[in-house]
């Protein structure tokens, strides 16, 4: 027997086949999982006889086999002997280990002339194991020896006949009996394989700024072992590739590697950040091998080891920058704060949860601003927000003119670990303010007749706007050929050389407009009164005014009326009367009293002493009246009045002459009417004033009060000197 290199890569083993044949060939088998001990025929027949012919139910024989490895089966071994015979199991069991029973029966017609006498033969039964010529063969190989090639020559030998002694060889068990004999190869090993690694994968978890030369723990440990397992060498280990190659090392440890920290490992910067914390190394495992030797195959492998580096909450957040300058508009509702620089940048360097940051608005108290809302308000990590107003909250430049707030950044996982920027906001104003003025109207007062220019008003309007918007000019819309405006001061002044007359318009009515930097306008009223001066005098409504007196007649009354064209009702306007020096000094006889009815005043003349005829020289009497206001300084006017003397029309004491005299001188008891006679009261009077009746030619005589009457011839009346009526009598 020769032993092939193909022969050592695989096993087998045959079935080991007991045959009992009188031209009849039978097989039994064991259904165990060893033929290390065979089955055996405990009773078979070595002849058996039986008529020829055609009979199905004829037994021909009767077999039992056993055996000790499990159940047995009997069968025809080959296509004649099943033609023929029918083998029926009748029975089996272990009883005394495993056996089986079986009939064999005719099948098939059988006859003499063609079969002959059937004979039924038992082979030689493989009793007898093969034996090899030597009990030990060793030989050694190279592991690289080609197939097929021819590596040992063994011999064994069977002293069984037929089949039973036929030898074949396997490097496995096989069926039926079988002879040993120990074959040592052994394979000559070679620097062919190189290392491999053990209890792959290789991962493992440690903290960021874990101490320089903290140990990396690895779910299974780092280990490689040669392939060359007959000339296995020491294993070296080294990184060879990675980004997070400068953190970690790894150091001998017999058989096994062991990583350790070598840099600071900060999750949040650098590498480490931008690989997520994910640490991917190339692991190189090395065979220490002689480089001297033959054929020296690959020597090292390598493999991926991953490092995850987990974060820890070292980090607070951060804004970039601490301070942002932001504006809005006034009366603006649901818009963006517009953010100088575009947006808020936040930062909080740890990672997964550690990183979840929370933002709120809040005043410089902590107090949580209402209207204002970050978006987004939550974060992971790295963010941009922006600020909106919300709902219809405004802001009002006339209000409030800017705000300082705090844009609050929280930590989910830890919020006491807090940071926050400051938002300067300014609001802009817009122009949604009128221009105002302090009153809607404004009353001024000026003197009259000035013809110099006169300041009337400096009145200024305000606008809660501010810059441009809060710019005023002014203007009038109406007088502005009278008066005229700085557009800047909106100061008011009359014209010069412009005179205002009260008495011919006391008042004037303007309107004054503010107009803003943005066009909008406003207006107040100015009512510019004249003031009155006392610049007209008193004026009688007649140039003189005439009356009559009978005697010293107490009801005597006229009455002058005088005007002022100076405003009514006042000082200015007001008249009062008094009677100036008249000849005779007669004023001192009457006197004056003044009254208003319709804006006219009156003076009412009305006698306070009775008069004294003597003194007259004349029949008429003339009084002076004066009327004077009472303005500053006051101003008059005078007037006459002249009061006709007339005849008594009858006899009393408030009379003693007049016309009745006439009659009475006719009346034949005249003489005796009065005390005295009339030649003797005048003797002694130089001077007397009379009136004289050309056509009865009497004479009146006045004096004293009394009436002395005279009788006068024509040729008397030589001696009268007539002037103005009143004949004066020389004696």
């Amino acid at each position: 027997m020769i032993l092939t290199k193909t022969q050592k890569d695989f096993f087998h083993s045959e079935s080991v086949k007991r045959s009992f044949s009188a031209r009849l060939i039978f097989h039994v088998a064991l259904a165990g999982l060893s033929q290390l001990y065979p089955p055996q025929f405990d009773t078979f027949p070595f002849l058996v006889q039986y008529s020829e012919g055609c009979s199905t139910t004829k037994v021909l024989a009767t077999l039992t086999a056993r055996g000790s490895n499990g159940f047995i089966t009997i069968s025809a071994n080959d296509d004649s002997t099943r033609a023929r015979v029918q083998i029926i199991q009748t029975s089996s069991g272990t009883s005394g280990g495993f056996f089986t029973t079986v009939q064999i029966r005719q099948k098939a017609c059988m006859d003499r002339e063609t079969i002959g006498t059937l004979q039924i033969y038992i082979l030689d039964v493989n009793d007898e194991p093969p034996s090899f010529t030597s009990k030990l063969f060793q030989i050694t190989v190279p592991e690289d020896t080609q197939r097929s090639t021819e590596v040992l020559q063994v011999h064994a030998s069977d002293p069984d006949n037929g089949v039973g002694g036929v030898v074949r060889y396997s490097l496995q068990d096989g069926g039926g009996l079988n002879g040993t004999a120990t074959l040592i190869i052994k394979v000559l090993d070679i620097q062919n394989k190189p290392p491999y690694f053990t209890g792959q994968p290789f991962k493992a978890h440690i903290l960021e700024e874990s101490p320089i030369g903290t140990i990396v723990n690895f779910v299974f440990p780092i280990r490689a072992d040669d392939g060359d397992t007959g000339v296995p060498h020491d294993i070296q280990y080294k990184f060879t590739t990675g980004a997070c190659i400068e953190f970690f090392e790894i150091k001998q440890n017999g058989s096994f590697g062991i990583v350790q920290v070598k840099k600071r490992i900060d999750r949040d910067s650098c590498v480490l950040y931008e690989v997520g914390g994910i640490c991917t190394l190339t692991l190189m495992a090395l065979e220490m091998a002689n480089s001297t030797g033959l054929n020296l195959g690959p020597t090292n492998t390598t493999t991926s080891i991953e490092i995850i580096v987990i974060d820890i909450n070292d980090n607070l957040p951060m804004f970039r920058p601490s301070m942002y300058n932001a504006t809005v508009f006034e009366n603006m509702m649901q818009v963006s704060i517009a953010i100088e620089g575009s947006r808020i940048e936040v930062t909080d360097e740890d990672q997964d949860d550690n990183g979840r940051l929370d933002l709120e608005l809040q005043y410089i108290n902590g107090t949580k601003v209402q209207g204002i809302k970050p978006v987004p308000d939550k974060i992971q990590g790295n963010g941009y927000i922006m600020l909106y107003l919300q709902d219809s909250f405004t802001f009002d430049y006339e209000e409030v003119q800017g705000e300082v707030y705090k844009l609050v950044a929280s930590e989910e996982q830890a919020p006491m670990s807090k940071t926050h920027c400051l938002i300067y906001l300014k609001i802009i104003d817009r122009n949604d303010n009128l221009p105002q003025f302090s009153k809607w109207s404004y009353a001024v007062d000026i003197l009259e007749n000035v013809t110099s220019s006169q300041m009337i008003l400096t009145e200024t309007a305000t606008d809660k706007d501010s810059g441009e918007f809060s710019k005023m000019t002014y203007s009038l819309q109406d007088g502005k050929d009278i008066f005229t405006i700085d557009n800047v001061t909106g100061e008011i002044t009359k014209r010069e050389n412009v005179v205002l007359d009260y008495e011919k318009r006391d008042e004037y009515v303007l309107t004054l407009v503010a107009k803003d930097g943005g066009g909008s306008l406003q207006s107040a009223e100015v009512v510019v009164r004249l003031h009155d001066i006392n610049d007209n005098p008193p004026v009688f409504s007649q140039s003189s005014y005439i009356g009559s007196i009978e005697g010293s007649d107490p009801n005597f009354e006229i009455t002058v009326t005088a005007s002022d064209r100076d405003k009514q009702n006042t000082t200015n306007s007001q008249i009062g009367f008094s009677l100036i020096d008249s000849p005779l000094n007669m004023h001192n006889n009457f006197t004056i009293t003044t009254t208003w009815k319709n804006e006219e005043s009156m003076g009412k003349i009305s006698l306070r002493n009775s008069l004294v005829y003597e003194k007259l020289n004349k029949t008429t009497i003339e009084l002076y009246v004066r009327a004077i206001d009472f303005g500053n300084p006051s101003l008059s006017a005078t007037s006459t009045v002249i009061i006709h003397i007339q005849a008594c029309s009858s006899l009393s004491s408030n009379c003693p002459c007049g016309k009745s005299l006439k009659t009475r001188v006719t009346s034949p008891t005249h003489e005796s009417t009065d005390k005295y006679h009339p030649m003797h009261s005048i003797a002694g009077i130089k001077h007397f004033v009379f009136r004289y009746d050309p056509d009865s030619h009497v004479m009146v005589a006045i004096t004293q009060k009394k009436c002395y009457l005279y009788i006068m011839s024509v040729t008397d009346s030589d001696d009268v000197q007539v002037t103005d009526g009143l004949r004066r009598l020389k004696v």
